[in-house]
């Protein structure tokens, strides 16, 4: 908590500092992306930040003209992206997953018409019960744009989780008992939270079992997901 504190005054500092102008913080191209993907990551996650904390409207940085077409995956208008995993380095905040496959399992079988979009690492775990499985197919602006016409984000706190928040999903966020909400201030998103014995814990290795996932029930999560669903596609 301390550390979150120190992180939350230190971006408040220079969001004064900037006062949240986006006009002047330089642009990336697509070869920064392709040269530093690291420090796009970086960026997102800083300006969504402090957009939230400022409680504005978030002004993309990335214009169109930047962002490729992604017709070619051949996407319908209404899809969720899903991403239950991180990299192995940082996997206490993972979603269990055969548990997640369980939820997409029970959304797909009340609703056969929403579409789940899997965007992430070749070598993430495979996923049942997914419409367009990409991992290893997108680039860093392809998974951006992605992302940008999607419906919702519905997965971990992660790149996903705050390139979503630039573009105002109102996306599902797994918490569990990792990390707290307020550590990343995106307010228009749901976020998940199940307090355990060792709950907030930061830890980048799980020493419990996921138990806070774990503990989640499915038809709680379901029902979050369908009438996120149906807020997004029927208004």
């Amino acid at each position: 908590l301390t550390k979150s504190l120190k992180y939350l005054n230190f971006i408040s500092i220079i969001s004064k500092l900037l006062n949240l102008n986006f006009s002047h913080i330089p642009l990336y191209t697509s070869k920064h992306y392709q040269l530093d993907p690291n420090s796009t990551i970086r960026k997102f996650t800083l300006m969504a930040n402090l957009a939230a904390l400022k409680n504005v409207p978030t002004k993309p940085f990335i214009y169109n003209s930047l962002l490729p077409n992604i017709q070619h995956f051949k996407i319908p208008p209404h899809y969720i992206v899903v991403k239950p995993t991180t990299k192995p380095s940082h996997k206490g905040k993972n979603f269990p997953v055969e548990k997640f496959n369980q939820i997409l399992k029970s959304v797909k079988t009340i609703n056969p018409s929403v579409k789940f979009v899997y965007c992430g690492q070749k070598n993430d775990p495979t996923l049942n019960y997914i419409d367009f499985d990409l991992r290893g197919f997108t680039s860093i602006l392809e998974l951006i744009s992605i992302i940008k016409k999607s419906t919702y984000y519905l997965g971990i706190v992660g790149a996903h989780m705050h390139i979503s928040a630039i573009f105002n999903k109102p996306s599902i966020i797994f918490y569990g008992g990792n990390e707290i909400p307020e550590t990343d201030l995106y307010y228009k998103h749901i976020n998940l939270t199940q307090e355990t014995h060792c709950s907030p814990c930061r830890l980048k290795i799980c020493t419990s079992q996921y138990l806070c996932m774990y503990q989640f029930k499915n038809s709680r999560i379901v029902e979050k997901i369908l009438n996120r669903w149906h807020e997004v596609v029927l208004r």
